[in-house]
């Protein structure tokens, strides 16, 4: 069977457009007072506390930043390695958590680094640190 030339092309057009799409975040910033990290629960969670918070204080600074400084990008890396760090003393309940936060992390190194960043995927970063915080804070 032969494929028509236009609808290949349309084939293509969609592939890479749904692509691009992949990439980007619909998650929205939620404004909220960050809690102290004496208010995590005591164990993974208390060891996790320091990373995470900072984590939603860098996305705060940077949700409209369009390229991260080296600075920035070091910064990410050593938080994201901290709770890398923790993965084999997590309590069950903040295994999923915190490697979704790790995730997120991850993407947005990789995209700084790829000169694809856009300040839009922080708000991935703050959602998962969110779902940890929910678990380690009562």
């Amino acid at each position: 069977m032969k494929t028509h030339p236009s609808v290949a092309a349309a084939l293509v057009g969609l592939t890479v457009a749904s692509l691009a799409l992949a990439g980007c975040s619909s998650a929205k910033f939620v404004e909220e007072k960050l809690p102290e990290a004496s208010a995590f629960r005591t164990g993974s969670c208390a060891a996790a506390a320091d990373n995470t918070l900072a984590l939603g204080e860098f996305s705060r600074r940077n949700r409209t930043v369009k390229k991260l400084s080296d600075a920035d990008r070091t910064e990410l890396k050593t938080r994201q390695t901290g709770l890398v760090d923790l993965r084999p003393t997590l309590e069950a309940d903040l295994k999923d958590p915190v490697e979704q936060l790790i995730v997120a992390v991850g993407f947005v190194r990789i995209r700084a680094d790829s000169n694809t960043y856009t300040p839009n995927l922080l708000s991935d970063v703050d959602k998962a640190r969110r779902q940890v915080q929910a678990v380690c804070v009562a």
